[in-house]
């Protein structure tokens, strides 16, 4: 939590982000000084601590282990992409880098897909949604809100594509997994594939807004690359996010 927060104070300048910082940090490292083994979802945060603990406790074990774990993934997924539309974003609003992406997100980047494809829907799902992000509504911009679970596979297997164009925040982002999950393509930022297997090519990457804008022109009506990138997206979880890969992880420090 502490790096979220601080990446928040670099984007925003806010105190209040950087006090949090200092305060998270503190009881953070506290609690995995005080463990045998540190567990962590994602290889980023598996990096930051390995080096922050080589001198002091070299030989403390920090395990990455899977954030979610499906033994069963969908076997009916459309991929015929040319049969479906409109891009996704799932995110909750009482995280606040979500707000950010969306509102980035529908100043920088949609405007410019609209201009490409004037009748492209954005659906975007989460709860408590801000008067900032109400505002954005339109013919265009459509805000689910909470949506039950089987809502939520019908906009998975109805859209396109699914974007999570996080600016800030910190560990493995549950939304770019369940994308995976759900074998939708995705473009996403570098914050949010961090601590993922960047080269599994179930998402694409991209930082800058006009260059985001443009992946997602482009691969929005290439059904091809769209129907690798969600075949990818499903050997993806495979190797990753199962029962036996867990398993794997977590018989080194334990005897059952």
């Amino acid at each position: 939590h502490h790096i979220r927060f601080y990446r928040e104070y670099q984007l925003t300048e806010d105190v209040k982000a950087l006090e949090e910082t200092k305060k998270r940090e503190k009881i953070e490292i506290e609690l995995f000084e005080k463990a045998d083994v540190g567990h962590v979802v994602g290889s980023y945060e598996q990096k930051i601590l390995q080096e922050k603990f080589r001198d002091r406790y070299p030989n403390k074990p920090i395990r990455n282990i899977p954030l979610y774990i499906y033994d069963q993934l969908p076997n009916n997924i459309n991929k015929d992409f040319s049969t479906r539309k409109d891009i996704l974003f799932v995110g909750g609003f009482n995280h606040a880098p979500n707000i950010d992406a969306v509102l980035w997100f529908a100043k920088e980047i949609f405007p410019v897909l609209l201009k490409r494809y004037a009748d492209l829907r954005w659906h975007i799902v989460g709860s408590n949604a801000p008067q900032e992000v109400r505002n954005i509504e339109c013919d265009n911009i459509i805000l689910e809100g909470f949506v039950n679970d089987q809502r939520l596979e019908e906009l998975y297997e109805k859209c396109r594509m699914a974007v999570v164009p996080l600016r800030y925040g910190a560990g493995v982002k549950g939304k770019v997994v369940e994308a995976a999950y759900y074998q939708i393509p995705l473009v996403t930022t570098s914050i949010g594939g961090e601590g993922l297997d960047t080269e599994s090519n179930a998402f694409v990457i991209e930082d800058n807004a006009s260059e985001m804008a443009s992946r997602i022109i482009h691969l929005y009506t290439d059904y091809e690359a769209l129907r690798k990138m969600s075949d990818a997206g499903k050997a993806f979880i495979q190797k990753y996010f199962t029962t036996n890969a867990a398993k794997e992880v977590l018989l080194k420090d334990m005897e059952i």
